[in-house]
């Protein structure tokens, strides 16, 4: 296991198959973001589906796809992310690029509420199936037109990406990137980790 960013700001990195989950009773401290911050995030061990990333957010402004989550090299290449808002609908949103061309994109069917802790979860297996879950639902799921090569990733960020799109404007907690295609039920359990602040 690999816990790349943990503790007072809740975030963790985790690639790993062994399962991590908080204290129900824990009081998780979530990292504040106001649309001109941002966690940069180590170089990360290759990664390449198998793959799961998820996370709790909670968005002031629903910012043109300000990121959860993002593992890249650089501008749309290899490009990993998961965001908050497709566009500026609230709908998050996870996309994948192999080089420069998008291979997936799955977006959300109905918005999340502004200033709300809600949970989103990604997951993209090794047969290119992927599926987006919120609160541990499933809203929607799709076909990868092929897998992301299993690379490492240098430009790896909480709150930005490496395109010019705007900064996420809200918190974030608990977001966790896994080296498995995690099932709904994995999601579902791994999700409670007691009170945010």
């Amino acid at each position: 296991m690999i816990q790349a960013v943990r503790g007072s700001m809740a975030l963790a990195i985790l690639l790993a198959a062994a399962l991590f989950v908080p204290a129900s009773a824990q009081t998780t401290t979530s990292a504040q973001l106001d649309g001109s911050g941002t966690f940069a995030l180590p170089a990360l061990p290759a990664m390449g589906a198998p793959f799961t990333i998820e996370g709790w957010v909670n968005p002031r402004s629903h910012a043109s796809y300000g990121r959860i989550f993002e593992a890249a090299n650089g501008a749309a290449n290899n490009t990993i992310l998961l965001t908050a808002s497709s566009v500026t609908t609230g709908r998050p949103n996870f996309d994948v690029l192999s080089g420069g061309s998008w291979v997936l994109s799955l977006v959300a069917p109905d918005p999340i509420p502004l200033n709300t802790w809600t949970h989103v979860a990604a997951v993209l297996d090794s047969d290119r199936s992927a599926r987006l879950y919120i609160n541990g639902r499933l809203v929607v799921s799709g076909t990868a037109s092929s897998l992301p090569p299993s690379i490492a990733r240098s430009a790896n960020f909480i709150g930005k990406g490496s395109l010019n799109d705007p900064l996420l404007n809200g918190s974030v907690a608990d977001v966790r990137v896994w080296s498995t295609a995690r099932t709904q039920a994995q999601i579902q359990a791994a999700m409670p980790v007691g009170s945010i602040t």
